[in-house]
């Protein structure tokens, strides 16, 4: 009786879990940074909020085993998905590349699997912050068409951008975006640059309930700290 009772209790708690990131983790206090340096103008507390929120949103739904990819594959649920901090250095070299205003066609290869990029064109139905959200979801679309969990191939490399944001080991990223206006053309150009490159051999992540691996220190329940 009292294996089941534990065992009923775990599987509320997964869907509580479950139903709370749902709705999207939020992220708020001081672990958003205000300004850093000289970003750009777009990047301070509501803009890193969104970046935040947009990539440990994600994290934490592949760490409860709820992402799968166009073919119908779940990835399993994840014992060591990190939480992944926000870095102003890291912000500072992102600046670097979108204030090119270069229209961004997306990583090439293992060579440059330490940062995603994309642009969008400005229209009224996005702005310097709503980016962050267009970008996360472009970038975590790339997901591989597994059909286990594997260490990364170099036949995967279609699938950096989901890699950087969604290893575990990852645990720290900083981005920017830039408005843009080329021949009466006006976009956004986004680029974030991550703690680690995205390295062909390495894992993904280890297998198991969320936090299984870090319980001692685990944020809202799912993400290791």
């Amino acid at each position: 009786a009292t294996a089941k009772l534990k065992m009923f209790i775990c599987s509320v708690t997964v869907l509580f879990l479950a139903l709370h990131i749902s709705c999207g983790l939020k992220i708020r206090g001081d672990i958003v940074p205000g300004r850093c340096g000289r970003g750009t103008q777009f990047m301070l507390y509501r803009a890193h909020r969104a970046f935040l929120e947009a990539h440990n949103s994600r994290r934490a739904s592949l760490a409860l085993g709820q992402v799968t990819t166009k073919e119908g594959y779940t990835f399993p649920a994840a014992a060591n998905m990190r939480f992944m901090a926000y870095n102003c250095t890291l912000e500072e070299e992102a600046a670097k590349l979108t204030k090119t205003c270069e229209r961004f066609t997306g990583v090439t290869g293992f060579n440059q699997a330490d940062r995603n990029f994309a642009s969008f064109d400005s229209n009224n139905d996005n702005g310097g912050i709503s980016v962050a959200e267009q970008a996360a979801s472009l970038w975590w679309d790339q997901r591989p068409q597994w059909e286990n969990l594997q260490n990364i191939t170099d036949s995967d490399s279609s699938a950096i951008s989901f890699f950087l944001m969604a290893q575990a080991e990852i645990d720290k990223f900083g981005c920017s975006v830039t408005l843009c206006n080329k021949n009466g053309n006006s976009y956004y150009t986004v680029a974030c640059i991550y703690g680690q490159k995205v390295k062909v051999g390495s894992e993904l992540y280890q297998e198991g309930p969320a936090c299984s691996t870090c319980s001692d220190n685990c944020f809202k329940h799912v993400l290791c700290k």
